[in-house]
């Protein structure tokens, strides 16, 4: 993942760019809680970017890899959230956010076996 990261940093450094990687295995180890602990991590880092951020960024890419996509998804929908809040209603004043998922992990605790499929 270093090796990943230090290519994508460096590479962005020239377009003028900030790369950041969120290493949230800790919270992704159990399998029946990850989506809800990844949920969590997603929300928890969107509050810390989002009123750092203020409109220093009009352009946010979010990728969620596996059970990643949880936390991935939930940042898009607590920064949106965030937003409206603010009355950023403007859509000039609004951030381009883009959500990639790849390989996108579709359960949601043990019962809910068609969530990605109906939230992605």
């Amino acid at each position: 993942i270093n090796n990943l990261l230090n290519l994508i940093q460096k590479n962005s450094k020239s377009n003028n760019n900030d790369v950041v990687l969120i290493d949230w295995s800790t919270y992704s180890q159990d399998t029946l809680k990850a989506s809800f602990d990844g949920e969590r991590v997603g929300r928890n880092v969107a509050s810390r970017i989002v009123s750092s951020l203020e409109q220093q960024y009009k352009r946010i890419h979010v990728i969620g890899v596996s059970v990643g996509a949880f936390p991935a998804h939930a940042f898009i929908q607590h920064t949106r959230k965030v937003e409206e809040k603010e009355s950023r209603d403007d859509n000039n004043n609004r951030r381009y956010i883009q959500l990639t998922l790849l390989d996108p992990f579709q359960l949601k605790g043990a019962l809910s076996t068609k969530y990605g499929l109906n939230n992605y």
